[in-house]
């Protein structure tokens, strides 16, 4: 299961006006459909759960992102048609890269005595040119003789 949705940055909360008209209304009409996808996951996770063994519902979206510079790429994409070619290309491989990379496909595959195949990149080497390095503040030492 794929979830398609997009989420680009915004800053509420940062600020201390509220949000403008466009920002409220796009939030508005997010909400429901992102809480409705979320109940059909829970309600098909189930039947799935309930009729075949073994469970076989893989999802893929870019909240299982774990890098955040990575996660908050895919999320600020356009969607559009007309993306460019590399956006394109890392769309299409980190969708290969998490189905294959899921413990619930590994486990899947594994009780059909099958093999997964190792993907073309793996979900970390698509992330990598967009992995934000988490900044540390070092505190100096006070001066000696002080």
């Amino acid at each position: 299961m794929v979830n398609a949705r997009s989420q680009a940055d915004n800053d509420f909360g940062s600020r201390a006006r509220p949000p403008g008209l466009v920002d409220t209304l796009m939030a508005a009409i997010g909400t429901p459909i992102d809480a409705t996808s979320f109940q059909l996951l829970g309600q098909l996770d189930r039947l799935i759960d309930d009729r075949f063994k073994p469970k076989s519902l893989v999802l893929v979206g870019f909240d299982l992102i774990a890098d955040p510079g990575c996660r908050a790429y895919f999320y600020n994409m356009a969607t559009s048609w007309a993306l460019p070619r590399q956006q394109v290309e890392d769309l299409i491989a980190l969708g290969e890269a998490m189905v294959l990379q899921s413990p619930r496909y590994r486990q899947f595959v594994a009780a059909l005595h099958a093999t997964v195949p190792t993907p073309p990149r793996s979900v970390e080497q698509i992330c990598q040119p967009h992995h934000i390095a988490v900044k540390t503040t070092a505190i100096d030492p006070e001066p000696a003789g002080r």
